[in-house]
């Protein structure tokens, strides 16, 4: 599994994006948390499925509005059929001006 994120600092109201290339099939799920220890249901950042024939998956999200300003960190982790798993987390900055 790789994982790679769009942006490195985004400001509240911003876009961000998730890229996860892995086998084809293999379910991925993600979070972030955010400096205030909220969750992306709350502020953006969260989503799981099944990788794509080609192999990437790229989910684009907007960072609400309303979140604090400081680290952010994403939780990731690949499953495949037979159990097997990968995971890994992605860091980035909240700010107000990036």
């Amino acid at each position: 599994m790789k994982a790679t994120l769009l942006h490195t600092c985004v400001s509240p109201g911003g876009g961000q994006a998730l890229s996860i290339t892995s086998v084809p099939g293999h379910a991925y799920a993600f979070d972030t948390q955010y400096s205030d220890r909220q969750e992306g249901k709350k502020y953006g950042g969260y989503g799981d499925g099944v990788i794509p024939p080609n192999g990437t998956q790229v989910t684009p999200w907007v960072v609400a509005p309303s979140t604090p300003l400081g680290p952010a960190v994403v939780y990731i982790e690949v499953v495949s059929k037979t159990g097997a798993y990968a995971h890994t987390t992605l860091n980035f900055q909240v700010a107000a001006s990036c």
